[in-house]
């Protein structure tokens, strides 16, 4: 005998298997979607709270409270917490990007003197220079540059955190005495 699954409460579809499922999203998808946008907006944050809701739903199947033969009380709490990850996520990688400030770069490209940090980059050592041109002329990764200069990633980084510190100073220093020599 089949069961008919349109009419199944919302706790006996999440039971029926994947159409079950099917239907319960049928049943309760645009109420969720709707409460999704009201929390994060519209867009691909909000589609994507409520497939994460649904998917959290088949996976707790046997643990979903349905009040009053409903489980959208259920869901829709589910929904919440996804909408707050799904911010929370927005956020960090909203604080990951630093907007290029081109008055910043353009003062610091005219007062920089290309033969000092020509003199500064010949100072250090062959395998400091063999990592700041594999990193920061070329373009490596740390790990496709400690691949080619046969070291490990942390070596790359080490290195490069010294290279760089020492380009700094020998800078400052060239700075200082271009100013102090007038």
């Amino acid at each position: 005998m089949r069961v008919d699954l349109v009419r199944c409460a919302d706790a006996q579809l999440l039971l029926e298997g994947p159409a079950g499922l099917g239907v319960l999203y049928d049943r309760h998808a645009r109420t969720v979607m709707r409460f999704a946008v009201s929390l994060i907006g519209l867009g691909d944050e909000a589609d994507e709270v409520v497939q994460e809701t649904f998917l959290l739903a088949w996976r707790k199947r046997s643990s979903v409270v349905a009040v009053n033969g409903s489980v959208l009380p259920w869901l829709l709490n589910a929904a919440r917490f996804e909408a707050l990850a799904a911010r929370r996520r927005r956020v960090r990688r909203e604080s990951r990007v630093v907007p290029l400030d081109l008055a910043v770069h353009d003062r610091a490209a005219a007062s920089s003197d290309p033969s000092g940090l020509q003199e500064v980059l010949s100072g250090l050592s062959e395998t400091d220079r063999a990592v700041v041109e594999a990193v920061l002329v070329d373009g490596l990764s740390y790990a496709e540059a400690a691949e080619r200069l046969e070291v490990s990633v942390a070596t790359v980084g080490k290195r490069l955190q010294r290279a760089r510190a020492r380009v700094r100073a020998g800078l400052r220093t060239a700075a200082e005495t271009s100013k102090g020599g007038c």
